[in-house]
């Protein structure tokens, strides 16, 4: 029988759980740390991987995936500053809302900072730009120790799909042998699911605000950053066609509607200085993630 899985089985419960909950697109690096990961990796036949060899090159690859999908793609790199040539694309998809999922192989900590070949502080590395990280146990030698990494493992992955998405990080550190690997296939993994909440309005504060937006006679929207979604484009193409609206939009809000203003800083450069209170919006909504032009929010201010 085919040799498949690394015998380490913090890597094992990793793999497990990135095919039962779903993650499709899985973009490696190679190296010799990660080496259990990638041979896992590249042998499940139910995960699909993409080999990019510079890691800068290969977390806006996976970026990109994330953004057309609206899934999370994980991201494997061996252990060093191999890590920190993320921080590019992973900072960018923590304010994008993007969901990444951020596996780093790393030495076992009794090689940290005594010159061990590549070796750097990666617990936290990235703790601006993630929602979290995670540091998973380096050996496992009971029951608590399996639960506690499942526990990681689950949590991880559900909260760069939980509420706002987002990257997250999951520091995996390995022991040698490193090329050891099982007879057998992965087996299934306990599976923790979140309950996702729907946001609603009470009856009369919906009401309350459908009055307040009919009876102004000048409202502005103002659209940031937002993926594709052709059910909020059909709801804004209705409100641009009110006669007390004007919506303004950019090239990375993804709405393409007739009625809607994409050029903003064409259209606020031709507004004199004694002409600004006549064109300010009496009621404004913003909607989406940040907003790149610099114009109309000095002008909001």
């Amino acid at each position: 029988m085919e040799k498949l899985h690394s015998d380490i089985k913090s890597v094992r419960i990793l793999i497990c759980l990135l095919v039962q909950k779903g993650i499709k697109e899985i973009v490696l690096s190679p190296g010799s740390r990660n080496a259990p990961l990638l041979v896992s990796v590249a042998r499940e036949k139910r995960l699909k991987h993409h080999v990019i060899v510079d890691e800068r090159s290969a977390a806006f690859f996976a970026l990109g995936i994330a953004q057309q999908t609206g899934q999370t793609v994980a991201l494997i790199c061996t252990s060093g500053t191999a890590l920190l040539n993320y921080s590019p694309a992973v900072a960018e998809a923590y304010y994008q809302g993007i969901p990444l999922l951020v596996i780093s192989a790393d030495r076992p900590s009794e090689w940290i900072d005594q010159d061990d070949s590549q070796t750097i502080q990666q617990q936290g590395t990235l703790c601006n730009f993630v929602k979290k990280s995670f540091q998973l146990p380096t050996v496992i030698t009971c029951n608590e120790d399996r639960w506690h990494t499942n526990r990681l493992v689950n949590e991880a992955i559900n909260l760069s799909q939980h509420g706002r998405k987002g990257p997250v990080h999951i520091n995996v550190p390995l022991r040698e042998p490193l090329y050891d690997f099982q007879h057998e296939s992965i087996t299934s993994e306990r599976v923790i699911k979140t309950l996702k909440e729907s946001p609603s309005l009470t009856a009369e504060i919906s009401q309350n605000l459908r009055e307040e937006f009919f009876l102004c006679p000048k409202v502005m929207i103002i659209a940031g950053f937002h993926e594709p979604d052709p059910v909020l484009q059909q709801h804004i193409k209705l409100l641009a066609s009110l006669p007390n609206v004007i919506i303004l939009t950019e090239s990375v809000t993804n709405l393409s509607i007739p009625l809607v203003i994409s050029t903003i800083d064409r259209v606020i450069s031709t507004i004199q200085p004694e002409e600004a209170e006549t064109y300010a919006p009496e009621l404004l909504i913003t909607f989406g993630g940040s907003i790149v032009s610099r114009m109309i929010k000095a002008f909001i201010r």
